[in-house]
């Protein structure tokens, strides 16, 4: 939005500018003559608000976050809103991505073989597609008790794969296999839950063959929790 905004600026010729409006107010350097330190010549534009300032100054002050700088949307002279707005969208590397999932896998695989579940392996597969189903359309991160966090959600997919198979274990029980806590884990859960229909829809329906809740019963068989009280 700011480039489109940036593109309709109107220039203003020097020579109606007044003695004093010769210079830009941001840098202090007069247009048309000084490059910028990007090699760029100021010229003078002409905000909604009537300010008048360098095309270059005003530019970086619009421009989307680099380093820190820049982004903004208002008149720097008079904080006017000069166009709505884009939402911010936080920068998550990929790798970082990428790392999680790792993460998530060996959670669940763990998890799964202290536990001793009866069907162990479906439910270290089910598990580790439902926490890296749910981390592709959240994203999860590492705040500490946050109901995001790679640790909790692990556990809480084992829960729910558990639960969906037929071979189900409490979150207490699954607690004592863990990093995290029960009370982290049930917030994480009930995210999950949430969620539930979205992640069924990608589950490859061999996962739920069997003794599995099938995907007709899945609200049959996933337990509803809620913080403070749950039914497991």
């Amino acid at each position: 939005m700011a480039e489109e905004f940036l593109a309709q600026l109107p220039r203003v010729r020097r020579g109606i500018l007044d003695h004093e409006d010769q210079r830009c107010p941001i840098c202090l350097e007069e247009y048309g003559t000084t490059p910028s330190s990007r090699g760029v010549i100021e010229r003078a534009v002409i905000l909604p608000c009537g300010h008048i300032m360098g095309s270059e100054c005003i530019s970086i002050w619009l421009s989307p976050p680099a380093n820190g700088h820049g982004g903004n949307n208002t008149c720097p002279m008079c904080r006017q809103v000069l166009f709505v707005a884009a939402p911010r969208v936080p920068r998550y590397p990929l790798a970082e991505h990428m790392r999680i999932h790792t993460v998530l896998t060996n959670e669940c695989a763990s998890a799964c073989e202290m536990l001793e579940l009866n069907r162990g392996p479906d439910v270290r597969r089910l598990s580790r597609w439902i926490a890296n189903q749910y981390h592709d359309i959240v994203r999860l991160d590492w705040a500490d008790g946050d109901d995001r966090n790679p640790h909790a959600v692990a556990a809480a997919s084992v829960y729910m794969a558990s639960h969906l198979l037929g071979d189900a274990r409490s979150l207490e029980v699954i607690s004592r296999c863990v990093t995290v806590g029960e009370r982290e884990i049930t917030r994480a859960y009930i995210l999950l839950y949430i969620y539930r229909r979205r992640i069924v829809e990608r589950f490859p329906l061999e996962m739920l063959e069997g003794d599995g809740a099938g995907l007709g019963r899945i609200d049959e068989v996933l337990p509803l929790i809620a913080l403070g009280r749950g039914f497991y």
